[in-house]
């Protein structure tokens, strides 16, 4: 190693370790001697309602940082980028088109017969994952097993997401940060014939019918359209027409700064994301407000505000009709129209090219969404804290979708329109009061939570056919003359909940964890919307034992157990009232000349309570060889009673089932 004079400074460090200085005085060898880093080893991991050591946990918790999850270039969703990142996460996504859902996200497989997604709280309240950016992530934990989720009761029992969001940070003055992506994603084909391939597909297609040996010419074979393009050999792919390479860009800008009590960040983010199909593009805009001030030494206030707006242009699943479209089917006529009928042997076969016509289809999508979160954290003593969360959300989604009498659902047939709208808005308050003392070999950490939660859905829907005059879209639903539909529902639940739980560990060796917490759900029956779920876990940290000592290959060596009962409330409120449907009778032939009826079409089940699973876990966390191999190994048991699932009844009864 060549240094630049005698009076040079070596720096040393590595990850778990101090970092050493060592000053060149002359040639030679130098030994350096690295320490451990208390700090790093002992890393902080978040769980229900709090943080703790990693050491301390005795449930089965991962955790992965923002940055592990930005590797995953060109994915600015935070749910597709857990693919593979964490053990026992599933994430599932039935479409490729951009901005249109979240992928699916199970924990340890399915749970339950109605829901199975987990709870995911961003900084410490209810959000959906797609309302913060990829790059405003600084940490993300998972709660797998009952122990570590039962804390969250009824919400809880499909496992948790925890969430932690970057701000700004102490010391830290005038910090700007920017990246940029730009990638292109190119689809995978299904592999299609040839236009060569196909013709002599054809030929012997007509030889098998007619008698392999029996004379033939390609006119008795093709029509006179399709011998032209075999002259001319302009074959159609129609994989090429329908679809493209598609562009991704994403910008991240954040700007943070710190002074003496008030730390402020500020970022936005834009992604723009084309889809594989012509007509599919998507835009997102996201923008961040953190601000965190100290009244005092003793009493910090946050709030995070966050906009979020998607814009969505859709577009018509083509499926298997493209299977239809032969390489021998000329898309375009003579004079450059559209042939609405390409397949001269199909003439059901609709030009799947028919919505790139201008005017023919519309499907627009946008949805804003408003995260606002207040938080006070006082420490009341060197003891005892409160920390209080307000979160609210806002969310408008509207839709409005136009086909065209030539579109390629309208089919040269009739125009139809409609629009779409749904909206909600959701607050939870949560106050933690937590005592945390240490007293000789002993510490002993007590919370007590108290949580309330409501939410309110409002959703339309308006559509119609026929429609005159096709220049206005869907923005005169008015002028349909036909299939006139109208339809309105809205919903409102309520939840509240008490938490009490003891964290214990004796020399930081054996760890204790126990809990209690009690839901009450709008969603049930009467007499039933309260339940209590118990949990609890016991862990030993084997490495600190004396007999361990010597065994240096080892480094960590943990062994834990646990168990929890969670609840859960998968079905729509109103589940337990009776209802009630709508019927028309026609007397004449005059269609207006009808009056409506109304008729039973569900019972009440007045016993509907709570779902209940109940889960032993038991694993063994390991740090091998300094640290270069670690790993955990899990073995667990759910199982869920009292499923909450419709059971079919017999139909005498006048109806056909009942929750």
């Amino acid at each position: 190693m060549t240094v630049p004079n005698e009076k040079s400074t070596l720096i040393v460090s590595y990850v778990g370790m101090k970092p050493q200085e060592v000053k060149v005085v002359s040639k030679g060898l130098f030994k350096v001697v690295l320490e451990d880093d208390t700090k790093q080893l002992e890393e902080v991991v978040v769980v229900g309602y709090g943080q703790q050591k990693k050491a301390s946990v005795v449930g089965a918790i991962t955790q992965t940082t923002g940055k592990v999850l930005e590797r995953a270039a060109g994915i600015s969703d935070i749910g597709a980028a857990l693919t593979g990142n964490l053990p026992g996460v599933i994430t599932t996504q039935s479409s490729g088109m951009p901005g249109e859902e979240e992928p699916k996200i199970t924990i340890r497989g399915t749970s339950s017969w109605n829901n199975s997604d987990p709870l995911v709280l961003v900084d410490g309240i209810e959000r959906p994952m797609s309302s913060v950016d990829i790059a405003s992530v600084q940490s993300l934990a998972v709660l797998k097993d009952a122990s570590a989720t039962a804390v969250y009761g009824v919400k809880g029992a499909n496992g948790v997401i925890l969430v932690t969001t970057k701000r700004g940070k102490k010391g830290v003055n005038r910090e700007v940060n920017f990246n940029s992506y730009i990638g292109l994603n190119v689809p995978h084909m299904m592999p299609l014939q040839s236009g060569e391939e196909y013709v002599q597909f054809r030929r012997d297609g007509y030889r098998y019918a007619h008698g392999w040996d029996t004379p033939f010419t390609d006119e008795d074979v093709f029509t006179q359209s399709e011998l032209d393009m075999i002259k001319n050999g302009n074959y159609t792919d129609w994989q090429d027409l329908l679809y493209r390479n598609a562009l991704t860009q994403s910008y991240h800008l954040s700007i943070s700064n710190s002074g003496e009590k008030t730390r402020l960040l500020l970022s936005f983010k834009y992604d723009k994301e084309q889809g594989y199909y012509k007509t599919n593009d998507a835009e997102n805009y996201n923008l961040t407000l953190t601000a965190d001030h100290d009244l005092a030494d003793f009493w910090t206030l946050g709030t995070t505000v966050r906009l979020k707006r998607n814009n969505i242009s859709g577009f018509q699943k083509i499926n298997n009709e493209i299977l239809y479209m032969t390489p021998l089917s000329d898309p375009y006529l003579e004079n450059g129209d559209l042939n609405y009928f390409p397949n001269p042997l199909n003439t059901s076969g609709y030009n799947p090219l028919a919505n790139d016509v201008p005017g023919q289809f519309a499907d627009d999508a946008q949805s804003n969404l408003l995260n606002l979160n207040l938080t006070s954290h006082i420490k009341i003593n060197k003891w005892l804290s409160m920390h209080t969360n307000f979160g609210y959300i806002f969310s408008d989604y509207k839709r409005g979708y136009f086909y065209g009498k030539d579109s390629y659902k309208g089919k040269g047939v009739k125009t139809n329109s409609g629009k779409e709208y749904n909206n909600y808005d959701q607050w939870t308050l949560n106050h933690i009061i937590t005592y945390d003392n240490s007293f000789g070999d002993h510490n002993l950490v007590v919370d007590l939570v108290g949580e309330m939660q409501s939410r309110r859905y409002d959703k339309g829907t308006l559509s119609g056919d026929n429609q005159p005059v096709e220049y206005t879209s869907y923005h005169n639903l008015g002028s349909n003359t036909e299939n006139i539909k109208i339809g309105s529902s809205f919903e409102n639940w309520a939840l509240a909940s008490v938490l009490g739980r003891l964290r214990y560990n004796y020399k930081n060796k054996y760890y204790f964890n126990i809990a209690f917490r009690t839901d009450g759900s709008s969603r049930l029956a009467k007499g039933n919307q309260w339940a209590v779920f118990p949990s609890g876990g016991v862990s030993w940290s084997m490495k600190d034992e004396s007999f361990m000592q010597n065994v240096n290959w080892i480094n960590s060596l943990k062994l834990r157990v646990s168990y929890g009962t969670v609840g859960n409330t998968a079905i729509s409120p109103y589940q337990t009232l009776a209802s009630l449907s709508q019927y028309a009778y026609l007397f004449g032939e005059d269609s207006s000349n009808k009056f409506y009826v109304y008729s039973p079409t569900s019972i009440v089940n007045l016993d509907l309570g709570w779902e209940i699973s109940k889960t032993v876990n038991a694993g063994v966390d390991f740090g091998l060889f300094n640290n270069k191999l670690n790993g955990y190994v899990e073995y667990y048991n759910t199982k869920t009673s009292d499923l909450l699932m419709k059971r079919t009844i017999p139909s005498f009864t006048g109806f056909n089932d009942i929750w």
